[in-house]
């Protein structure tokens, strides 16, 4: 219900909200006159095909002196018809051909759906049309897409290390390693789930292939929990009275240590000059190792070496890949580190633990991606910090 075109004169009413009726659906009634002129997309040439993964894996374990588990594990998979990206396949691009015609592509010419296609928000209802229009496959459409069809593929091998040592003498810790590679040639389905990519020539699948935008090189968590060894029946005064007891007895070091590579970046330039009304221009890489070394402050005035990408010129295709292969954000590198001290009383029945608890301990600045945007004035440039800087916690617990 449209109340009102300005904001304040009402042009309906409660008594008559819909004067002129519903817009009812067309259903098939007008065949492929449905949407003339307009964009199509959202269900076209639906592939029912379900999209499936296929895992394999191998691992060897052994025990090692000291209760510790060690374990080595090679992981793959093969993804196969994964859901398209925001973008879903262009069926209605023009053929790379056509780039001979250059600026050809943009004359007016006159229209032959003029008169016929009249909807007021479609670009084929004027007089004349740019000549690339109507070379276009189904030119009395504004575009054919098939929205998120499964098509894409992946690959993902890992090879993992684990030592899983057991409580056992006031200690117990679990460490894990992951190396790994993915590649696919299409990315997350929606942006708020993580970084996605477009891409650039429908008729080109094998120019997407690239690493996959989620992709994290080297990843090292390790988690320990260690009893301090004071107090009685430890190594260390164990044969402490109790008020020296109940001081130097119950402490507890603990922490969760994280290391990770950062995302790849994906380089994009905002204007899309091909002419071909492919999904998206990407911008021109010289080939160069664009990655920068320097002091913080400088890292983050210019993460990367921008002058290795340019704007790609009007009619041809960009060489950069869909996510590059070795320029990545900033990494995780976070220790959470805490203090417990116990304190039983009333025949141990009673424990009241105090915790000190610090996360982000030595307040480690983990960068935002910087702008990836070859035509904005900010290319190449941090401007925020992605995690949170130290929080100290203080508490206590009783447990009983």
């Amino acid at each position: 219900m449209i109340v009102s075109l300005d904001g304040r004169t009402p042009i309906t009413f409660l008594d008559n909200p819909f004067p002129s009726g519903f817009n009812l659906p067309t259903g098939n009634a007008l065949g492929a006159d449905t949407f003339l002129g307009l964009g199509v997309g959202e269900g076209v040439f639906i592939d029912y095909r379900s999209p499936y993964m296929q895992q394999w894996n191998a691992n060897v374990q052994r025990e090692l002196p000291g209760r510790i588990l060690f374990e080595a594990a090679y992981i793959g998979s093969k993804g196969t018809r994964l859901l398209a990206g925001e973008s879903g396949i262009t069926l209605s691009q023009l053929p790379e051909s056509f780039l001979s015609l250059g600026t050809q592509l943009q004359d007016q010419v006159p229209n032959p759906f003029f008169g016929i296609i009249t909807n007021p928000s479609s670009p084929l209802r004027f007089q004349t049309v740019a000549r690339g229009r109507l070379l276009r496959p189904y030119p009395q459409y504004n575009g054919v897409n098939a929205f998120r069809i499964p098509f894409g593929r992946s690959t993902y091998h890992g090879v993992t290390f684990k030592a899983d040592k057991r409580y056992s003498n006031g200690l117990s810790f679990l460490t894990a390693y992951t190396w790994n590679k993915l590649m696919d040639d299409v990315s997350t389905t929606v942006g708020f789930l993580g970084q996605a990519s477009s891409r650039q020539n429908a008729y080109d699948r094998a120019a997407e292939w690239a690493i996959g935008s989620q992709d994290i090189r080297h990843r090292l968590v390790t988690s320990f929990v260690y009893e301090l060894p004071f107090g009685r029946a430890k190594r260390f005064g164990s044969n402490a009275n109790a008020a020296v007891n109940r001081l130097i007895g119950g402490w507890q070091f603990n922490g969760i240590v994280e290391f990770q590579s950062g995302l790849p970046l994906i380089i994009t330039q905002g204007a899309n000059n091909v002419g071909l009304f492919n999904p998206t221009q990407r911008p021109t890489w010289n080939g160069s190792d664009a990655n920068l070394s320097g002091s913080a402050d400088d890292k983050v005035r210019q993460w990367f070496d921008t002058s290795a990408f340019s704007i790609t010129p009007a009619f041809t295709w960009g060489n950069t890949p869909r996510v590059m292969p070795n320029l990545r954000a900033d990494g995780v590198k976070n220790f959470n580190l805490s203090f417990f001290k116990n304190n039983s009383f009333n025949g141990d029945r009673f424990n009241a633990q105090f915790r000190a608890e610090f996360f982000n301990t030595f307040n480690r600045v983990q960068f935002d991606p910087p702008a990836t945007r070859v035509d904005q004035s900010n290319f190449g440039v941090v401007s925020r910090q992605a995690n949170s800087p130290r929080q100290v916690q203080l508490s206590v617990k009783l447990m009983f």
